[in-house]
Parts: C-alpha cells; structure tokens; sequence
C-alpha cells in the first residue's frame, strides 16, 4: 500500500499485514480456511480478497474485520483488481465447466455480472484493467487483451515464447510488465 502498511495473503485464510515496513506481521482474523490466492487494497484500509472456494471478502478498516460479498464461482478464484473504489475485477477457474470465469462490480463488490472470456481460455493466472474497457487477462502463455469491456478479446502473439508467465501490472494501456518463472519479466511501452 505504501512504504510501511502492506499485506499478504497465503493458505488456511492466512493474512498478516504490517505497519513498519515489514519488520513486524500481525495475523487479520478472516472467516475462511481457503487458500487467499490475491488481494487488491485501494488504500490501507479499503481492500478485497478473492479465495481457492470462489469466495471473495471485503474489508473497509484495515483488515480488522473481513466481510464475505459472495460465492461467485464453483472454481478457483484467482486474481482480483480494482480501477476505483466501486468497480473491480475478478478472475478464476470453474472446476464444473472447466472454463475460466470473469466478473466485475460496480458497487464496490456488493454485486458482480459475468464477463465473457477470451473463447476457449481454460486456464487464467491474472487479470489486470486498466478502466471500464481496457484490460488483460493472462493464462500460462498468452495475453489476451479486451477494448470494450470484454465483449471482445484478441490474442496478443509472440509475448513469452515457451517461458511460462504468472503475473501482469499494467501503468496504462501502453506501459506494463508481465513476469515469468525464473524471474523472467517483460516490460512493454
């Protein structure tokens, strides 16, 4: 969040977060045994979680008290991010169909719609907007990248080769970085 609050999220509904900069973690009660596979704070004491259970949770005081906004998926969710204080991303792997699930909120996670997918994406690691049209979802070796709210997605070629990536941080919609195993990173501008 900044150089001295941050928080981390892990399995059995794990989160610690600290206020010196690391030095010191203390554990955040949450009411889930999942794995936390993400968490996205806006400020130090507005931020979501989404779980393994499809699960996400909500806090708005620093993570001293946890609020469950809903079961979204049958599957895995996996990574989560927010644009604004209202309108937020989530992403994941439904186990039933055997596809990859998107929702947004526009009421700060209170409620979400599905979002189509990039057709025939069965598997999703991250998920990265940059507002309400422009963003990207990454799976274990293509980035797709959507202008109009996910209507649409086109396959972004020739991002990786066969070095398999695991995460996305977007600037804007030119400036990025998407890392990789081996601590591979990309940047494009």
């Amino acid at each position: 969040i900044n150089e001295n609050i941050g928080y981390a999220v892990g399995e059995g509904g794990k989160v610690i977060k600290t206020t010196d900069g690391g030095t010191t973690w203390t554990q955040q009660n949450i009411s889930t045994t999942a794995l936390l596979y993400d968490s996205y704070f806006l400020t130090d004491q507005k931020g979501w979680i989404c779980t393994s259970e499809g699960y996400v949770f909500k806090t708005t005081d620093g993570g001293t008290n946890w609020i469950g906004v809903g079961v979204l998926s049958s599957g895995s969710l996996i990574a989560i991010d927010f644009i604004s204080a209202t309108t937020g991303f989530v992403v994941g792997d439904n186990f039933t169909s055997g596809f990859v699930e998107i929702y947004k909120t526009a009421d700060a996670g209170s409620g979400w719609s599905a979002i189509n997918p990039p057709l025939g994406m069965s598997s999703v690691l991250d998920i990265e907007f940059i507002d309400d049209l422009k963003g990207f979802v990454l799976d274990y070796y293509d980035l797709y990248y959507t202008s109009d709210g996910g209507l649409s997605w086109v396959l972004i070629s020739d991002i990786s080769g066969s070095i398999q990536l695991s995460r996305i941080e977007m600037l804007d919609s030119q400036i990025g970085w998407i890392t990789g195993v081996n601590g591979v990173i990309f940047k494009t501008t």
